[in-house]
């Protein structure tokens, strides 16, 4: 991994996250971001939303919180894209906030002064916790935030419990779709991604800017049980061919994006889409082989002896079924039994053994054989 990240780079999102910690810790004062009810005496004491996190308790809970942007976060922005991480990291931060405020007005005694960034860790790993399933089980995974918070209870006993399940919460109402409102449209991300400086910062090898992309957009785990077992559809041959649909083609081009994709990373709406479309294409697929093998066959009158064929039309029976009967049996006597006991099924087409002037063979009559 540390030959990786030396030849790469850390991702931009996390290196600021960890630049504005270590300079808060070291230039800020706790008591001028620490969060509390008893801190907010006036308007201006609203950054304390945000800010809250440039400050711990301790030094070690600040180490922890840089620790866990290498081991987890890096590998999470790649998934997800810079902005969207930011954006992840701030909505998190600041519903955690709101929601621990809220919950400590309505406690008859006054809760532990809040600080430091791993109540937002915590939300976010719930929020994206399948994001981190390249190195964990997913039973793991999800365990994951869980596990954090009692490692950091042990560790940290001086650091506020409520806060950190204010954290988790907040990531549970983050993954269920709550704060969808509050989000930054995708076209607007990538507007912002599209400019001239995240160029740059996209070619720069020594911090890495990720562009997010389509997929990287907020997966919420609303029927998430249900789209994991959604199959995809690999197979080439059928995806490879246009097939006709009254009159228009369709087009396979995004269905065969759905090779190997992970569900975590897809939107729900439009994987159920593609997912519909690569179904019918498959239909029509098999329904145009069915057609092939169900083609009429075009039975000759010169296949079979003109003198048997004469004796079976002065007994009465018609031109068409008595050719097939007789290329199916080449004798008289059989071939009267089959037309007798209705043997004959199966559409095939008898024709003369001259083409017409539109160089199609002459149609006489159809038969059936019955197989």
């Amino acid at each position: 991994m540390l030959r990786l990240l030396l030849r790469t780079g850390p991702p931009l999102g996390c290196l600021l996250l960890m630049f504005l910690l270590l300079l808060g810790s070291i230039v800020l004062s706790c008591s001028d971001l620490v969060l509390h009810l008893e801190t907010f005496q006036e308007i201006w004491d609203g950054h304390r939303l945000f800010t809250h996190v440039l400050c711990a308790t301790e030094n070690h809970q600040l180490l922890f919180s840089l620790f866990l942007f290498p081991l987890l976060f890096w590998r999470m922005e790649e998934r997800l894209g810079t902005f969207y991480f930011l954006q992840l990291s701030s909505l998190c931060t600041l519903c955690s906030a709101i929601l621990y405020l809220l919950i400590s007005f309505l406690l008859p005694r006054p809760a532990a002064p809040a600080s430091g960034y791993v109540a937002t860790q915590l939300s976010i790993l719930v929020a994206k916790h399948k994001a981190v399933t390249w190195r964990l089980g997913k039973k793991m995974a999800f365990m994951l935030p869980y596990g954090i918070l009692l490692i950091t209870q042990l560790l940290f006993p001086e650091s506020s419990l409520l806060f950190h399940a204010c954290g988790i919460i907040s990531g549970l109402a983050t993954r269920a779709g709550l704060l969808r409102s509050l989000e930054l449209p995708v076209s607007r991300r990538q507007a912002l991604e599209s400019i001239h400086l995240c160029n740059c910062l996209t070619s720069f090898n020594l911090v890495r800017f990720i562009p997010a992309q389509e997929e990287s957009s907020l997966s919420y785990d609303v029927n998430s049980t249900a789209q994991e077992r959604l199959p995809y559809y690999t197979d080439e041959s059928v995806l490879s061919n246009d097939l006709p649909i009254g009159g228009a083609t369709m087009h396979n081009s995004n269905v065969t994006n759905l090779i190997e994709i992970p569900v975590w990373l897809g939107d729900p709406v439009s994987l159920e889409e593609e997912m519909l479309e690569a179904g019918i294409l498959a239909s029509l697929r098999e329904h145009e082989e069915q057609a092939k093998l169900k083609q009429e066959l075009i039975l000759n009158k010169s296949s079979v002896s003109a003198l048997r064929l004469q004796q079976l039309e002065r007994m009465g029976f018609p031109t068409g079924p008595a050719v097939v009967a007789l290329a199916a049996t080449g004798k008289v006597e059989t071939a009267v039994s089959l037309l007798v006991e209705g043997e004959i099924g199966g559409d095939i087409t008898v024709a003369n053994e001259r083409p017409s002037s539109g160089g199609l063979l002459n149609t006489v009559d159809t038969g059936y054989l019955n197989t």
